[in-house]
């Protein structure tokens, strides 16, 4: 028996990561990785090396009713003496975590169905942003906060 489609691991990671490249990559220019660790990403076409980027590491996912599934983000900056950089960079994630216009301020991300063409809706989820670490540097002078969210979603797993 197959699982249902809200519950595979492919269409939420495919979904999140659609989301995560539409909107901080494609929209905002910043450079993005998924489980590569702090590793400043290689980017085609630059000619200097990344300043700023977002690392994402996958968390655990749990299927129930309201399924959840919990990733942080690594919010990194290099060149960046007092820290200046990382503060914008967490400022322009969050916009895009957060929506001023829904009552819980949790944005609505679109699950999709992603082994068909063209991807189908199924849903969405809601980001909760759990919380997020001070500033550290790392010996390379790397700047790096975390913020870790949950998403949450009906399911019929």
């Amino acid at each position: 028996m197959a699982i249902d489609d809200t519950a595979r691991e492919s269409n939420i990671k495919d979904s999140i990561k659609r989301f995560l490249v539409d909107n901080i990559y494609s929209t905002s220019g910043i450079a993005i990785s998924f489980d590569k660790g702090l590793t400043v990403p290689k980017v085609q076409g630059t000619v200097d090396s990344v300043k700023k980027w977002v690392s994402v590491r996958w968390g655990v996912l749990q299927i129930s009713t309201v399924a959840e599934y919990s990733l942080q983000l690594y919010l990194c900056s290099k060149q960046d003496k007092e820290g200046f950089k990382l503060a914008q960079l967490r400022d322009t994630v969050m916009g895009y975590l957060t929506d001023s216009t829904q009552n819980d301020g949790g944005r609505r991300v679109i699950l999709y169905k992603s082994n068909v063409t063209p991807w189908t809706e199924l849903g969405s989820f809601i980001i909760y942003i759990d919380g997020e670490s001070g500033g550290v540097e790392l010996d390379d002078k790397t700047k790096c906060k975390i913020i870790d969210i949950t998403l949450r979603w009906g399911c019929k797993g």
